[in-house]
């Protein structure tokens, strides 16, 4: 984001927080003329927002916009205020109480005739059971929001596949007492991960990007770490089309379908802020971030004209190292891949010459900082499953 904004000829300020320590790659950017550490999301949410608002009185600017769902949750309370010193870019209230709510995203999208996995809602856990006999197993448990505000702190929760009861009960024990008022039993499925990034605004779609992930860590839902640039397809953007305009997300979003065993696509989820793959839609050749300050800044929209480029890949190399460490922990699992075949599709992609995450020639910095930082901690992640 920091680039496809800098090299807009904007200034940009990122703030990180103290959870993450040290600071993401991009604050190492040539393009970033200001960096800020707040205090934490996770402990102090309130302190979060107040330090926010505090930094806009001394640091005032155009367009604030949060990209990750903790840093909406925490700012969510503080709307009013922070939209008084300055135009947050961010879906309305009305459009994120439904794309930030899985099962009503799926309820929204069933009536609207969208295929969606079959689901069943708990809020305790003495329905779990009930629930897989009309999810069938394997399964998926997912919170119904990916942040949760729990007693004392706050986490980010990610979907996670069970084999059995047990580990059904296990898993939704865990979201509810992280703070997950309820929960989804839906049914496991597979097939090809697309998605759509769209940016809408006055109902109106202005830019459209598709994908295909190839490789995901964690492996169920996760971020894409070796992604595709592909073509609209027709179905997907029909679906996508339908179900934002009639839950009103302006912004940018990112809808996720699977392709079942008949090809049909399958919504999976919206996530209605700049995804973190985010990079590859900015080397294919529609910046994203542009919109989001332009709509943010009152600058008149322009449809993307023209077309993006297709066939673009793109790595994130620790969290392909990541994917591969998976597989060998999860024989058998679904989505695993034997060790030896996973081993041979990691290493198969340096002969490829995908381009990486952070990496640019006119930009190394964030690259070095990341490189520093993978090998370290894949060798960590080694040494600890060694010692298991």
């Amino acid at each position: 984001m920091a680039r496809a904004l800098g090299r807009a000829g904007l200034s940009v300020a990122l703030v990180e927080t103290e959870d993450e320590s040290p600071p993401i790659p991009s604050f190492h950017s040539s393009f970033v003329t200001s960096r800020t550490v707040l205090p934490s999301i996770r402990m102090r949410s309130d302190q979060f927002g107040e330090a926010v608002l505090d930094l806009l009185e001394r640091q005032p600017t155009t367009v604030l916009i949060p990209a990750l769902d903790a840093s909406i949750a925490a700012l969510r309370p503080h709307r009013g205020r922070i939209e008084a010193r300055t135009s947050l870019a961010l879906a309305s209230e009305a459009g994120l109480c439904v794309a930030n709510d899985k099962t009503k995203t799926l309820a929204l999208a069933e009536g609207l005739g969208l295929r969606v996995p079959r689901s069943t809602i708990i809020d305790r856990l003495s329905d779990v059971v009930d629930a897989l006999a009309h999810t069938g197993l394997p399964a998926v448990i997912k919170p119904a929001q990916s942040w949760v505000w729990g007693d004392d702190s706050g986490s980010r929760l990610l979907a996670r596949e069970v084999m059995d009861e047990r580990e059904a009960v296990a898993v939704s024990n865990d979201m509810f007492e992280a703070g997950s008022a309820t929960v989804s039993v839906q049914e496991y499925v597979t097939g090809r991960r697309e998605a759509l990034y769209v940016f809408y605004a006055d109902g109106t779609i202005w830019a459209e990007f598709g994908l295909v992930a190839h490789r995901m860590s964690p492996v169920l839902g996760g971020y894409g770490v070796l992604r595709e640039s592909i073509p609209v397809p027709d179905d997907l953007r029909v679906a996508t089309t339908r179900i934002i305009e009639a839950a009103d997300v302006e912004g940018v979003s990112e809808v996720e379908f699977r392709r079942d065993d008949t090809g049909q696509p399958v919504l999976m989820e919206i996530n209605a802020r700049l995804p973190g793959t985010l990079e590859l839609a900015t080397r294919a050749g529609v910046n994203f971030p542009q919109y989001l300050w332009n709509w943010g800044s009152g600058v008149p929209l322009k449809c993307f004209e023209g077309s993006y480029k297709v066939g673009v890949r793109l790595r994130y190399l620790y969290g392909d190292i990541q994917w591969l460490q998976e597989n060998i922990r999860r024989r058998g699992r679904p989505e695993s891949v034997r060790p030896a075949k996973a081993l041979g599709m990691f290493s198969s992609e340096f002969f490829r010459g995908d381009a990486y995450d952070y990496v640019d020639v006119h930009d190394l910095r964030p690259a070095i900082v990341a490189a520093a930082r993978t090998v370290p901690g894949s060798l960590r992640r080694v040494q600890k499953y060694r010692a298991k």
